[in-house]
């Protein structure tokens, strides 16, 4: 089951009325803000309980799936770039899997080809950068193994599009995780902190110690 949402800021933002930049873009502003991003489900219950959280046009965290499926299930967040250079950015990753960082990745996605960034927690991570062309599909993919015992969750910031690398180039895209055709799907907006990824998996931990 897929449940694509295009990201839709409300106007009191601004994010999305910015104008196109000439390179360098730094943020998520101007063709790279975050309307012009969408957010891509995938798994037995459409990752149901993933998440996108967009924090001024500095960061995006993305939260990954959990529904108790058993069942590999991931979501993304993407664009087409405008521009022929380079993606920029660093991360944090936290890792709330009771299981350890084994079941749940952070990649980056590349027209449906992706970078294994790892699933283990890391602070200040990077910078690592991407060559992309116009038209080029690229943004991030949180997947889950499993669906169980508790989430990944992404931070994404210090984006920027460039014509020459500011980090690690990144390489050896190849089909990682599985890729269906979107599907139409309903406009909205998710808006939930990592702090209520980490609730809600202690209380999935606290349930299967009670059964």
């Amino acid at each position: 089951m897929i449940r694509p949402i295009l990201f839709a800021l409300a106007a009191a933002t601004g994010l999305g009325a910015q104008a196109a930049s000439a390179l360098p873009v730094t943020d998520f502003t101007g063709d790279y803000a975050f309307s012009n991003f969408s957010v891509t489900r995938y798994g037995a219950l459409g990752c149901a309980s993933g998440l996108v959280v967009v924090n001024g046009a500095q960061s995006v965290d993305i939260g990954g799936c959990n529904d108790d499926t058993g069942e590999a299930a991931w979501i993304s967040f993407t664009a087409a770039s405008q521009d022929a250079g380079y993606v920029n950015f660093s991360y944090d990753l936290r890792n709330f899997d009771a299981e350890g960082p084994g079941w749940d990745f952070f990649y980056i996605t590349l027209n449906h080809l992706e970078h294994n960034l790892g699933g283990a927690d890391a602070t200040d991570a990077g910078p690592i950068s991407f060559a992309v062309a116009p038209g080029d599909v690229f943004g991030w993919m949180v997947h889950a193994v499993d669906d169980i015992a508790g989430p990944l969750a992404a931070t994404i910031k210090g984006f920027s599009v460039t014509s020459a690398p500011t980090g690690a180039v990144a390489s050896g895209f190849a089909d990682l995780a599985p890729n269906p055709v979107p599907v139409p799907g309903a406009l909205g907006l998710l808006a939930m902190g990592l702090a209520g990824l980490a609730a809600a998996a202690r209380r999935q931990r606290a349930r299967r110690a009670a059964a």
